[in-house]
């Protein structure tokens, strides 16, 4: 009799660890899954991103910006051998006139230091600015399909966009 509610309660025990070992990877993936979207979506509302209009989009770049404004930001060198950090001072973001889905900005980048080897080592100077034009736009495939991206390639502005960008760059400051 004392074997048989033995058996019982370790079926029981066995049945009780099973659902808990179950609810514990639950909650480890409902923890990863929301703690890799908070990494990805610091400045982002609750929404998907394909939901952002270019509006949205703008003003979840200017926080983060004011939130992370002077902190190293590294690029790779030319020959992949070296890192060079700058520091964000300024940046003038705007959307295209005539496509709701591309913003261009503008990023003032005050250099700071390099590491490992430099191609162009002897041009290099602490404290010198550079500015970076660039744009992001919506995905239109794979992974980045409905998302707001950096652009990959130079961009292409309107005429109508460029002089009112570069003004604007100038009248906030990005500008020097």
């Amino acid at each position: 009799m004392k074997k048989e509610n033995n058996k019982k309660n370790d079926l029981i025990d066995l049945e009780k660890l099973e659902e808990r070992m179950e609810n514990i990877k639950e909650d480890a993936l409902l923890n990863t899954l929301i703690n890799s979207n908070k990494k990805r979506n610091k400045y982002m509302p609750e929404r998907k991103k394909h939901f952002y209009t270019a509006q949205e989009f703008i003003k979840m770049k200017k926080q983060q910006f004011r939130n992370e404004k002077d902190k190293l930001i590294k690029m790779k060198d030319i020959g992949r051998k070296g890192k060079f950090y700058f520091i964000k001072e300024a940046l003038t973001i705007m959307p295209q006139h005539n496509l709701n889905e591309k913003v261009f900005i503008i990023e003032r980048l005050r250099k700071d230091k390099t590491e490992g080897i430099i191609t162009h080592d002897k041009d290099w100077q602490k404290g010198e600015i550079e500015y970076r034009i660039g744009y992001y736009i919506v995905g239109k495939i794979g992974r980045a399909k409905g998302r707001w991206i950096w652009g990959q390639f130079s961009p292409l502005i309107p005429k109508a966009d460029f002089n009112k960008l570069i003004n604007k760059a100038k009248k906030e400051g990005t500008i020097l």
